[in-house]
């Protein structure tokens, strides 16, 4: 809140910020942040799921943290999993709570890197935005799923690969041909058909819109719109 006089002595340096409400050492401060997860996340009724990269940037947006538990509606949970740890990973920086089977629940730990009046007030604030964020991921979802895979083959060819080597569609039917070849090669004749299928499907989830707010989930929705097919 005011000036911080210092001697220039790096013990002043780390008691005096210390009283201030800032923990100077990185490693003491990851501690922190691994120890105010855990206990929020048990407080919770499970375990924060394991993110080493998220500690790490956490730890480094932070002075002094606390741990804030909150929910969301449990209906986002009918979203497939990877889209909330997502959402709650790259947008907001909360981590993900699990159950003891690694099943996720509707509840979430965020982090603030100052002492904490109200828990409550920061609970709601929390929650709040991540409810819209999951409104919207929802919202991605539904609209994904109107438009089968087939369907988006088309569009591949108007999305640039890379500026020399033409389209995404000019990928796939290279992935095809190396594919088929491969099993062709293996005395796999008769899985040529269904390789050809699959290399020409594998980047249609690059046109849906959860790919493209997760360009992260890419496969990993494919699969999943897949599945629901």
């Amino acid at each position: 809140p005011k000036a911080v006089r210092l001697t220039g002595a790096p013990e002043d340096y780390v008691a005096k910020l210390r009283k201030a409400f800032v923990v100077v050492d990185p490693a003491e401060r990851r501690a922190l942040v691994e120890r105010e997860v855990a206990k929020a996340a048990k407080a919770a009724g499970g375990r924060a799921l394991e993110n080493p990269g998220l500690v790490d940037e956490v730890t480094n947006l932070v002075e002094l943290p606390t741990g804030i538990a909150g929910e969301f509606e449990k209906q986002n949970l009918e979203l497939p999993p990877e889209v909330v740890v997502s959402e709650m990973r790259s947008h907001q920086r909360y981590f993900a709570v699990v159950d003891g089977a690694g099943r996720l629940k509707n509840r979430f730990v965020a982090v603030a890197g100052t002492p904490v009046r109200s828990a409550s007030v920061s609970r709601h604030g929390y929650e709040r935005v991540l409810r819209a964020r999951l409104a919207d991921a929802r919202f991605f979802f539904e609209e994904d799923k109107k438009k089968k895979l087939r369907d988006r083959i088309e569009a591949l060819g108007r999305r640039t690969y890379q500026a020399k080597l033409g389209s995404e569609l000019d990928r796939a039917n290279r992935i095809g041909a190396i594919a088929s070849a491969l099993a062709r090669s293996l005395g796999k004749e008769p899985l040529v058909p269904d390789v050809l299928e699959v290399a020409r499907l594998a980047k249609t989830d690059l046109t849906t819109g959860m790919v493209g707010e997760f360009p992260e989930l890419q496969g990993i929705m494919g699969g999943h719109y897949a599945r629901l097919e």
